[in-house]
């Protein structure tokens, strides 16, 4: 697989994004990075490429270490399996990445903190933990942080944790977004995204224009942290609830998000791909059922509990203007996709690309509505 010259790819590409966006994408490739904007070197792996064409966004290299064409090569070998594998950090091909398109903003109020955040075994903390009494983030600077949800599991439902696709899920959502739009993202001193971690309690939830929980079927939310999730979302805050399957998860988080927002107050909606969520940027086709690598890995199947999770649920929590407060996949497997994309090649052809386009799309949609 070879990136061709400029002009062609974007003939070629350009249909895969919205006509609305079309223009601004090739005026980005026509005029680089804004001024003002840090493009500090970025380790891009194969896929990366391969996203970039699949999504119609070809990158390009810094002067002097581009092809003659001025295109970034690739071969179809590069990611055909027994190829090495690498982290997304690990550098293959330094490239300038062209960061990002709308400068976002959503300062709310605050509220009051509680719950110690523990750690599980083997789950290495690498984000910091949004606690500052003043509501402040750690190192905010106005860029996109992805604020991951700590919270307790209870007896009456079933999932792992708060903790599960932590921290690369994050992390790699975070570095496509920086990839493929133009959305100043915060980073640490070595360029790498630095996503938080945040408790329903903590006064920077409200610093957050953009939160996410996994495996959420598990999940037990006290009287405060629903009061305070029920606020955050009515003054204009996004939850994004994924990887939870089956009938007992589903219920024991319909029951938790109702201590928050009453179905008779706010019902749920089936969200399908019509929904302008996702038309932001990428048009999606199809809304999938994604599965852990290992299901897909090993048994080529996605739904993780046979016949009980067939059936994918795509649904949100609209307020009283239509604006979608809660997005919720449910029997599908995002986090995943994001985390595990190096794990196996067909397993980020097959999922990881339409789960990126949907899960940017998903941002951009939460941080202008």
């Amino acid at each position: 697989m070879t990136f061709g010259e400029k002009a062609q790819l974007n003939r070629q590409l350009a249909p895969r994004t919205t006509p609305q966006f079309r223009d601004v994408f090739q005026c980005v490739h026509r005029s680089g990075v804004p001024a003002g904007i840090d493009t500090g070197f970025l380790a891009v792996n194969p896929r990366t490429l391969l996203l970039g064409k699949e999504l119609g966004m070809p990158l390009r290299a810094p002067a002097g270490q581009r092809d003659p064409d001025g295109a970034v090569g690739s071969h179809s070998n590069d990611i055909a399996p027994g190829s090495r594998m690498a982290d997304e950090f690990h550098e293959t091909i330094p490239i300038v990445v062209r960061a990002t398109a709308l400068v976002l903003t959503a300062l709310l109020l605050a509220a009051d903190g509680a719950a110690q955040i523990q750690f599980p075994r083997g789950v290495s903390r690498r984000s910091p933990l949004a606690s500052d009494p003043s509501g402040a983030l750690p190192d905010y600077d106005g860029g996109f942080r992805f604020c991951r949800v700590w919270f307790r599991n209870g007896s009456a439902g079933d999932g792992d944790g708060w903790f599960v696709d932590y921290p690369r899920a994050d992390e790699n959502l975070s570095i496509r977004l920086m990839e493929l739009t133009r959305t100043p993202v915060t980073q640490n001193g070595e360029g790498q995204p630095y996503p938080v971690i945040v408790r329903l309690t903590d006064p920077a939830l409200f610093r957050c224009p953009f939160i996410m929980m996994s495996e959420p079927g598990g999940s037990y939310f006290s009287n405060e942290e629903a009061a305070n999730l029920r606020a955050y979302l009515l003054k204009g805050g996004f939850l994004w609830v994924d990887d939870f399957w089956g009938e007992v998860a589903w219920r024991n988080w319909a029951n938790q998000i109702s201590k928050a927002l009453a179905p008779s107050e706010y019902p749920m909606v089936d969200l399908t791909v019509d929904h302008v969520m996702f038309r932001m940027l990428f048009p999606v086709e199809k809304l999938p059922q994604i599965p852990n690598v290992g299901l897909w890995r090993f048994e080529r199947r996605t739904s993780e509990r046979g016949i009980e999770s067939d059936e994918l649920h795509v649904r949100g929590i609209p307020d009283r203007h239509g604006r979608i407060m809660v997005l919720m996949t449910h029997n599908t497997d995002f986090g995943d996709a994001y985390e595990r994309e190096s794990d196996d090649p067909s397993y980020f052809r097959t999922f990881s690309i339409t789960g990126y386009a949907i899960g940017i799309d998903v941002l951009l949609y939460a941080m202008t509505h």
